[in-house]
């Protein structure tokens, strides 16, 4: 038997080879590739690993990544949160240039936080984020549908009348009971702190995101001002394409399910007579005999 560095041959009794094998160097090889988004931009963060093991690196800040010892009859699967994953073969792949795309079902579960936008997956605080379709209601005022759409938040009238219905909440509860103490939670639409009636007449279609912080990375990113909670609002803004033009409309029809029946004037002056002289027989009624009798003749 002949022994030769990396190829190893096996020679029968009349010298000829029978079996050869190939080296491994021959078998594997090192890739260098880069990570893109649909936009050009590189995603730092990556995983490459080699499909059906758990071997694999992490792009770099530039995208940028490098594995060695990958077997050429093999396959490369890149993947990212919030973008399709793709696979690609080592033997029939010369450009690894990899563009991933975006998700569409996760377009949606963005959050936003105090200095940008984080997906959904990657923010460990308490943030509830709503879409904005599950915002529309069939009411004038924004903060009296809140109620029951948000876990741990707090939603009441005290009033029905118009102008005056605005909804008070508060998030997990009253931080202190003074009379004059900041009960109600920090709002901010697009970055600007505004008042719960600037919040009640936003217009529902006007939302792009709405998001709750609840907990106390509200009051490590806002200081004491977030202690209550802060609800973060971003509105739509312009887009480059063609012009879209959403309409929509809502009617409603309320009718009263019983009549009331209404006493006539001069009943409704003796009536009301009799319970002023009810609750204080000295004091002064309301409307004269003279006046009850003209209006009976």
């Amino acid at each position: 038997m002949l022994w030769l560095l990396g190829v190893i041959v096996f020679l029968s009794t009349g010298g000829e080879p029978v079996r050869a094998v190939e080296s491994l160097q021959q078998q594997t090889k090192t890739i260098i590739g880069k990570v893109i988004d649909e936009k050009g931009n590189p995603i730092p963060g990556a995983t490459i690993t080699i499909e059906g093991t758990t071997r694999g690196v992490m792009a770099d800040v530039d995208g940028v990544f490098e594995i060695d010892k990958v077997p050429t009859n093999s396959n490369l699967v890149i993947s990212f949160v919030g973008q399709e994953s793709a696979t690609m073969s080592v033997a029939n792949t010369s450009d690894w240039t990899v563009v991933l795309k975006n998700k569409v079902n996760e377009l949606d579960a963005v959050t936003v936080v105090a200095f940008g936008r984080q997906k959904k997956e990657s923010v460990l605080s308490s943030i509830t984020t709503i879409k904005p379709a599950e915002l529309k209601m069939p009411s004038s005022n924004f903060t009296a549908g809140l109620a029951g759409k948000v876990a741990g938040l707090i939603s009441y009238q005290s009033s029905g009348e118009p102008g005056s219905d605005n909804a008070s909440f508060f998030i997990r509860g009253i931080t202190t009971f003074g009379s004059d103490a900041k009960k109600d939670p920090l709002i901010l639409i697009d970055g600007i702190e505004l008042s719960a009636s600037d919040l009640s007449r936003l217009n529902t279609d006007d939302i792009a995101s709405f998001s709750i912080m609840k907990d106390a990375a509200a009051t490590s990113l806002y200081g004491a001002r977030g202690a209550n909670g802060v609800i973060l609002v971003t509105t739509k803004e312009g887009r480059e394409g063609k012009a879209v033009l959403n309409v929509r409309y809502e009617t409603s029809l309320s009718s009263p399910t019983h009549s009331i029946s209404l006493a006539d004037p001069v009943t409704y002056m003796k009536m009301h007579n009799e319970a002023v002289r009810t609750r204080n027989p000295l004091g002064q009624l309301p409307y004269s005999q003279q006046k009850i009798t003209l209006l009976t003749d």
